[in-house]
């Protein structure tokens, strides 16, 4: 399905003929073609006249469930709507549809009729805010003044002012119309109640009235429903010992508690989360003040990106405004000088800190108001300036045009320099051995080296906070909320530059300067080089445009050079000037012609807070090719539960033995080619290549045959080989990082297979035949030898060589060659030791031990700050069992003995039935393994006798059935799961923890109203790998307890042996401990990977759901002092939950939050 297929169905809905349950059809098509099209939620990717048919989408299915009283659809179709109205403006073709304060409005109101005041002023302020009510009083808009009056109405007890607003449909929209009878009825109840409380009786004419009731026969009629007694024309009100022997439904009593518990917990909840989220900004504030390590918990839905953006940039402008007057003042402390000349100096010190701050204030807001201008003019269609952008150079579409011979003299080495290796002279490194002296002079004058010239001295160092999460979709959510707020100046008022002549000083705002940084992949602007398919080609074929070597007319257009000197100025100014995403800052390249990876850099100084992914961040070569200093600023980084396995990823490498055979045949067949061509250290260092990969091919080989699946590598015995132990790794390595190579031989083994006739061994080889055209890798498979042979020089004690058998294990070259990285803070370390303060947080932090010993092991536990923050939801919003027996009552231990067990998966079988029947929408199962979970579907597949159904088709007839696979995309798979819950058929769906479906989905509402957790995934610790590993955490931890050695208390030689430790402890006792620390960390990652399983429901506050953790040790101690904080304390150890579950489940749709219909 397309955007045209969308526009014909919003066409459908609009049509009055359309019928409510064809609407309900055209929706669920609507939503699915949103979902092909990756559009169900905004994208940086999305057009602009596909997020406006989006928006539209929504916004009809809100107000077509409104008329047809649905208000739980209502509520979902407005948290789906929430993230498009927070987009700007100029993402969208149609700037606004006229629907927004509408459907807002009629949320305040849906809200206020629930009884939800708190979740009213939660949202008022949200608005207030965001400044999305367009500079006016929200109470003067025709529909957000509607439900804002009303409340104030109903909070003063004004009901006849709410009878009037009411009376004669002098409403907003027919939409508003359908809430009035809900609150005139919720009115009659508060009015009932409190006349109960207030008279004895009352005549039927003045409650007729009272009550804004039709007639007498109406009130008669309301008076029995609440129990009340008619005599001789008044209505008596019993008192609460006599209301019991009125005729009085048996639930009544029970409703209304109820009721008001809701209503009491509803309050409390308010307050609870106002309170977490003061505490956590206040953290985050205090941890940055004292220049600390914060390690913050708080689950997805509560605020958490906002509270890390108020916390931290409140701080941020409070220190530069101190800051500011200790510059002005510094120097003259212990100046002799008299009091006028001292006061004179330091007035003439600020002056040129105030011209300085004003000019760039300045010049930041005359863009932001060109800018204006700009979207004004093209009637707010993103784009900053009309009709075509300016040419620098290269072809009509100011691209590159090289290479067009393709002849074979372009996969020939270019000379290798290697001056200096042998301290022969200076060699050239980094910049200088890939850019032109002109090139390099450039980089200078703007602030893209380390070198610092006049010019760049003019650009002040600010003070700033670099923000870094996994992926840029979650930076650009991140970036969508610093776009809600204002800040104070960064400098006192009376001093502030921006701050206009006769205004109020104190209501001043200084603009946010932020910005995002990115890779070449994303920002690089050039077609003829962006269109290439990995990173890594992209990256070398930037560098070459840059060589000297290359001619003039070939360069790349965009690169900053010495005619283009004040678009990088002009790019900087306009990066800062507003709050851009990545998309945005490739957008401003194109528009300016000049490259927005390079010219980002000019911006990192002056900006406030810069927005960064994992990479560029822990990566030390990626920061200093960026520029990025950390010295003196703040680290934040989010979603950072998973920040040593990215670390250890970044860090490891592996490669197969199938992958060596290829780089040797792939290195052999360009050696033969060009071997009499190459000259000098070219040719000794391409053979040193091959003689490597022998040996590592060797060793491997020799591996494949001996009966151990997985085994540590002895350095010695894998490159003892040919006299590869002779070769000089370093060098080899800086010429394989350096030179061309690796994209030379991967290039010309492409041209070759694709103009020859490959023989059997290299169509054994390669993975390409004829049907399949040969295509550039990812990565070059030299690059990949490179980071393993990089890997090779790491110090033992930071990380270990393993190879590794796979399935199948008799196959011809199933084993791998593999770097594991050992020690993370090797590589974090330098970051603590730059930055002023460093904050992880992350929905699921939960063990925090793990980051304490293992990334900050040298930072004393009083500057170590942590905070775990409760769930905005209200208890009642959560069910958690942890349940130990079946239906039938045997016992659930899934250990691997027992995953074999037939009689504990009938028992499973019986208890997901029993749960499917009561549990409504999705029901999300995690399985410890992808074996574990086959093993189990494959026993649900077959009856237990002929004459019984399977359990998979007892489960498939209570709902849709899904499975997680290596093989089938995530997009697919939630697409049928969600399509099923939308039909309302219901959906199971048999995922895995750790795999692709229990980190970075997002299961709210129907789509995950109940998570079950099969087992303990604990992973399997006799491999390896993990026996390393656990011996590499005992090894640290008996080291940090034998550190500052004791030598004794003095109470008798030979008495106690002493291990060196702090209190005297023996050898014996500080291994037990260490052991313990090793089972510690063992049992950290795998109750992470629990948390972070559950973490996939419950998403908002409005949101609920029920979990279920099947394992008799969930009740272990020591395993639920690992549950994250907020579900910890709420774990229900009842084996039988057949009623509760149901209650849970009634009360939740009862309450309006349960997502049904559209």
């Amino acid at each position: 399905m397309s955007e045209h297929d969308l526009q014909a169905i919003l066409q459908k809905l609009k049509s009055p003929s359309t019928s409510y349950q064809e609407s309900s059809s055209l929706l669920s098509k609507a939503k699915l073609t949103l979902l092909k099209l990756k559009a169900l939620t905004p994208q940086p990717s999305t057009s602009s006249s596909i997020l406006s048919l989006a928006r539209e989408v929504f916004e009809t299915g809100a107000l077509l469930s409104i008329r047809a009283k649905d208000p739980a659809a209502f509520t979902r179709y407005v948290h789906q709507l929430t993230p498009y109205y927070e987009l700007p403006a100029d993402k969208f073709i149609v700037k606004s549809s006229g629907e927004k304060n509408k459907i807002t409005g009629l949320y305040l109101l849906l809200l206020l009729t629930q009884g939800d005041y708190a979740g009213f002023h939660t949202e008022l302020e949200g608005l207030e805010l965001r400044g999305e009510i367009g500079g006016k009083r929200a109470e003067e808009d025709k529909y957000l003044g509607y439900p804002i009056k009303l409340e104030r109405w109903l909070m003063e007890g004004s009901y006849d002012l709410v009878w009037k607003a009411m009376e004669g449909g002098k409403v907003p929209s027919e939409e508003y119309g359908v809430f009035s009878e809900i609150l005139i009825n919720q009115i009659r109840s508060e009015i009932a109640s409190s006349s109960e409380a207030a008279y004895p009786s009352i005549p039927i004419a003045s409650t007729k009235n009272l009550l804004f009731l039709p007639s007498e026969g109406a009130v008669v009629q309301f008076a029995q429903h609440r129990g009340w007694l008619i005599e001789d024309g008044r209505i008596y009100f019993p008192n609460q010992k006599l209301k019991g022997s009125v005729n009085v439904e048996a639930g009544e009593v029970a409703e209304e508690k109820e009721v008001s518990m809701t209503a009491i917990e509803n309050t409390l909840g308010y307050a609870r989360e106002l309170e977490t989220i003061e505490t956590f900004m206040q953290t985050v504030y205090d941890v940055l003040e004292q220049g600390k390590i914060g390690i913050l918990e708080s689950p997805t839905g509560t605020g958490k990106s906002l509270s890390l953006i108020c916390g931290s940039l409140t701080w941020l402008r409070d220190f530069k405004r101190k800051e500011f007057v200790g510059l002005w003042n510094e120097g003259f402390e212990n100046s002799e000088e008299p009091e006028w000349v001292i006061k004179l100096a330091g007035e003439r010190k600020k002056k040129e800190l105030v011209s300085r701050r004003e000019d760039m204030e300045e010049r930041l807001k005359k863009v932001r108001e060109r800018e204006m201008r700009e979207r004004d003019k093209m009637g707010g269609r993103g784009d900053m300036g009309g009709g075509k952008r300016r040419k620098i150079g290269g072809d009509e579409e100011g691209n590159v045009v090289m290479g067009e011979n393709n002849g074979e003299e372009d996969f020939l080495l270019e000379d290798w320099d290697s001056d200096g290796e042998d301290g022969g002279g200076k060699r050239k490194t980094g910049d200088e051995a890939i850019f032109s002296k002109e090139t390099l002079e450039l980089m200078e004058s703007v602030g893209m080296r380390s070198k610092r010239t006049d010019e760049e001295e003019e650009l002040d160092d600010e003070l700033k906070i670099f923000y870094c999460s996994r992926t840029h979709s979650q930076l650009t959510q991140f970036i969508n909320e610093l776009r809600r707020v204002e800040f104070p100046s960064s400098m006192p008022p009376e001093d502030s530059p921006a701050v206009p002549k006769g205004k109020d000083k104190d209501s001043l705002r200084e603009p946010l300067k932020h910005l995002t940084l990115g890779s070449r992949k994303n920002l690089c602007i050039n077609t003829k080089v962006n269109k290439l398919t990995s990173a890594t080609a992209i990256n070398e074929r930037c560098a070459e445009l840059q060589q000297s070597s290359t001619p003039k007319e070939h360069k790349c257009p965009h690169l900053p050079n010495n005619d283009n000197k004040s678009l990088v100025t002009t790019f900087r100014d306009h990066a800062l000037a507003t709050i851009r995403d990545i998309e945005d800052m490739g957008a401003l390249g194109k528009e300016i012609s000049i490259c927005p990876y390079y010219a980002s850099r000019s911006a990192i100084k002056p900006a406030e807070i810069v927005t960064l992914p994992y990479p560029l961040l822990l990566q030390k070569s990626a920061r200093e090719a960026l520029g990025i200093s950390l010295k003196g600023h703040v680290v934040i980084i989010d979603e950072a539960h998973n920040l040593m396995d990215a670390i250890e990823g970044i860090y490891g490498a592996e490669m197969s033995l199938r992958e060596l055979r290829l780089a040797k045949e792939m290195v052999w067949n360009y050696l033969k080619k060009f071997g009499k061509k190459l000259k000098g250290k070219n040719r000794v260092y391409t053979a040193q290549v091959v003689r490597v990969v022998d040996s590592l091919i060797h060793y491997l080989t020799t591996r494949l045959k001996g009966m151990k699946i997985d085994g540590v590598v002895k350095e010695k015995e894998l490159l003892a080989e040919k006299g590869v132990d002779q070769i000089n790794l370093f060098k080899l390595i800086r010429y394989l990082q350096e030179s061309k190579l690796a994209r030379k031989v991967e290039s010309y083994t492409i041209h070759a297979l694709t103009i020859t006739t490959t023989t059997a061994l290299e169509a054994t080889l390669f993975p390409y035949n004829a049907n399949d055209p040969p295509k550039p890798s990812a990565t070059p498979i030299l690059h990949t030898l490179t980071s393993l042979l990089l890997a090779l020089t790491h110090p033992t004690s930071e990380g270990q060589l393993f190879f590794i058998k796979e399935a199948p294990a008799l196959a011809f070259d199933f084993i791998t060659l593999k770097f594991q990285l050992l020690d993370p803070a090797s590589h974090f370390e330098p970051i603590v030791a730059e930055a002023r303060a460093v904050i992880l947080a992350g929905g699921t932090m939960s063990p925090f031990s793990d980051f304490t010993s293992l990334l900050f092991p040298s930072i004393s536990p009083d500057k170590i700050t942590t905070l775990t923050c409760g769930h905005v939801i209200p208890n009642t919003s959560l069910f958690a069992s942890s349940i130990s027996q079946g239906p039938t009552g045997l016992n659930f231990r899934w250990t691997y003995a027992n995953r074999e067990n037939t009689r504990m998966k009938d028992e499973l079988g019986r208890l997901l039935l029993d749960i499917c029947t009561v549990i409504p929408g999705g029901v999300v199962v995690f399985f410890p393994s992808y074996k574990f979970l086959n093993d189990v579907l494959t026993y649900f597949s077959f009856p237990a006798s002929e004459t019984q159904t399977s359990i998979l088709s007892g489960l498939t007839k209570k709902k849709g059935f899904f499975k997680e696979s290596k093989t089938e995309s995530v997009e697919d798979v939630l697409g049928k799961y969600a399509k099923s819950i939308d039909e309302g058929k219901g959906g199971l769906l048999f995922s895995v923890v750790g795999g692709k479906l229990s980190e970075g989905i997002n299961f709210s509402d129907d789509l995950g109203r109940c998570v079950v957790i099969v087992g303990i995934p604990f992973p399997n610790a006799n491999t390896a790998e993990w026996k390393r590993k656990m011996e590499f955490i005992e090894e640290a931890a008996i080291a940090r307890l034998s550190s500052d050695s004791d030598t004794g208390n003095g109470e008798g030689e030979g008495e106690r042996e002493v291990g060196g430790g702090k209190t005297g402890m023996t050898k014996e006792e500080i291994k037990k401990i260490a052991k313990e620390k090793a089972q510690d960390y063992y049992l950290n990652v795998t109750m992470r990977s629990v948390n972070q399983s559950i973490g996939r429901v419950i998403r908002h506050k409005n949101d609920w759901a029920a979990i279920f953790m099947i394992d008799e040790r969930y009740r272990d101690e020591k395993v639920k002092g690992k549950l994250a904080g907020w579900i910890r304390g709420k774990v229900r150890e009842e084996n039988v939950f057949g009623r509760p579950l149901k209650t849970f489940c009634n009360r939740n749709k009862a309450s309006g939050l349960y997502v049904d219909g559209i």
